[in-house]
């Protein structure tokens, strides 16, 4: 009898293996094939996306969420005219946190002149409002 349920219990566990591998090799087909096509966002106006879309995202969504997604969408990152208003929000983790991120960001938001930021009180989230007095 035991010898019966391990036969089931192996036939059932190939069965599963045979599956999961078709499923890797169609997944592996069509990443081998396909290439992403460039996001929609990058066919709107470049007026649109840094008056309108950008202020609405926030920093934080298009540089920690927006930004990895597609190469061509990092440019709306690192463009100062999609950080007109600085906006990190929940958590220090997108907030720059060492001198090494504050130097890189501040090119990135010389244009802001709105700030908003909805974090814990840090260090950091203090220098970064400081090194934008300039601009606020």
């Amino acid at each position: 009898m035991d010898a019966i349920c391990r036969e089931d219990s192996l036939a059932k566990r190939n069965a599963q293996i045979t599956v999961a591998e078709e499923k890797m090799e169609y997944i592996e087909a069509f990443l081998r094939h396909q290439s992403p096509p460039p996001p929609r966002l990058l066919a709107l106006p470049d007026t649109l996306i840094y008056t309108m879309l950008s202020p609405l995202l926030g920093t934080q969504t298009i540089i920690g969420s927006l930004s990895p997604t597609h190469p061509s969408l990092h440019s709306l990152a690192v463009n100062p005219k999609g950080h007109q208003t600085v906006h990190f929000e929940g958590s220090t983790a997108l907030a720059p946190q060492t001198q090494k991120q504050l130097t890189t960001w501040l090119p990135r938001l010389s244009k802001a002149t709105r700030a908003v930021f909805l974090l814990p009180l840090t260090e950091w989230a203090v220098k970064t409002v400081e090194a934008l007095c300039g601009t606020l």
